[in-house]
């Protein structure tokens, strides 16, 4: 499969943009990741001022060898450099740092472990371009919820949202850009089919010397079922008849190709019996919906995961607005041993809200009670939202909201 050759009639500006603008002003070198087919080349040739520098692709083989015999020649005579799949000679990211000129480098791996030293985090500049937002696709602008509720601007009681969306849909089909444009079943059920085969077996398993690819897609398929539940490793292993290290190892590929996620578990207090596991989510909601063999809506309607799937989604938009706050906010879960949990939990310098999602059409009294026992335990927090498919803002009491989901959509 081609690497970001979108099948979309359109380019759809994406709210990292200013961002990243005015973080090639502050940092020599820039890094922007995120998972095959979400972006980052189209971005980067489309925008002002990227598409301006010299844009340089691992991708052509003579560049890749060059880049690793002799690196600053890439660069030689340039102010402002693009380099894409930089994954593939990720030692780029040290040179890029001790070069003359600006860089912004891409790429579809996490580099982490190649920023290891302080020297380096504090030079480098890390973004993540996830799937698209469903505002994006409309061409709205990024809602200000976040910093509005961080504020302490709340919604109106009886405010509606100003579309009403259909989860299912996107959840079966995706919100990477090929997918945006395709309303056929058919064509994005053969596309998910290919991204699969293509990519995620074929190049990640030559990347990672996959061994047991029976193995690895009876691993992505449990993870799949799993989605928004605290990872077991060794469970998982067990259930999919594979050594522990075997697992972890493909547990971490996916999540270093950047379409597997960990929610951290909130940090207790002191005495605090919480479920320090993380939990595990997908960057793009469809993924996981396929990989689990749903691919129609009859299927996923009687999905028992149909929530979990649903809490996906919710948390992808979370992730793109936390991204987009100054200073960035951390989302994490929090679970005690006796099964009180707040799906989401949202810190932003010392400020805390307690985020819940459901699938109902009006406010559960499970998730209510979850959030005012959440309240109870941090009193300081700023108040407890609940994400719902219901088409109004309604009040739960004790400083708690229900809100349409599509509030966080933009």
């Amino acid at each position: 499969m081609p690497d970001e050759v979108p099948l979309a009639k359109e380019y759809l500006p994406r709210w990292i943009t200013a961002a990243l603008r005015e973080a090639v002003t502050r940092r020599s070198v820039v890094l922007l990741t995120g998972p095959k087919q979400v972006g980052k080349s189209t971005l980067l040739v489309m925008t002002a001022p990227f598409r301006d520098w010299r844009y340089i692709t691992l991708d052509d083989f003579d560049t890749l060898r060059l880049a690793k015999e002799s690196p600053q020649a890439l660069w030689s005579g340039v102010d402002h450099v693009v380099i894409d799949e930089v994954q593939k000679v990720p030692e780029l990211v040290k040179f890029a740092v001790e070069g003359p000129a600006t860089f912004l480098l891409a790429g579809s791996m996490n580099l982490d472990s190649f920023m290891s030293t302080p020297d380096l985090r504090e030079k480098v500049t890390h973004f993540s371009l996830r799937p698209l937002a469903l505002g994006e696709i409309n061409h709205s602008a990024a809602p200000s919820l976040l910093t509005d509720l961080l504020q302490g601007a709340w919604p109106q009681v009886g405010e509606r949202a100003a579309l009403v969306r259909d989860p299912l849909e996107h959840l079966l089909h995706g919100l990477l850009p090929a997918l945006v444009f395709e309303q056929r079943p058919s064509a994005y059920r053969n596309w998910w089919q290919l991204y699969i085969s293509e990519y995620l077996e074929r190049d990640l398993g030559h990347l990672a010397h996959i061994a047991n690819l029976p193995g690895f897609r009876r691993l992505m398929a449990a993870l799949s079922l799993r989605t928004g539940r605290a990872l077991n490793q060794s469970a998982l292993a067990r259930d999919v008849h594979l050594p522990q290290p075997t697992a972890h190892r493909y547990i971490n590929l996916l999540a270093r190709s950047k379409l597997l996620e960990f929610l951290p578990s909130s940090a207790p207090r002191e005495g605090e019996n919480l479920v320090r596991s993380p939990k595990i989510f997908w960057h793009d909601p469809a993924l996981p919906v396929f990989l689990a063999g749903y691919s129609d809506r009859p299927a996923l309607e009687g999905a028992r995961e149909l929530a979990f799937f649903f809490r996906n989604l919710v948390l992808h938009h979370l992730r793109v607005l936390a991204d987009l706050l100054q200073p960035r906010a951390r989302v994490t879960h929090w679970q005690t041993r006796n099964n009180q949990a707040v799906d989401f939990i949202l810190e932003q310098d010392g400020k805390i809200l307690a985020l819940q999602v459901s699938f109902a059409k009006e406010p559960t009294p499970h998730a209510i009670r979850n959030l005012g026992f959440f309240l109870d335990q941090y009193p300081h927090t700023l108040g407890g939202i609940l994400f719902y498919r219901g088409e109004t803002v309604r009040d739960l009491g004790a400083k708690r909201l229900a809100l349409p989901w599509e509030f966080i959509t933009g």
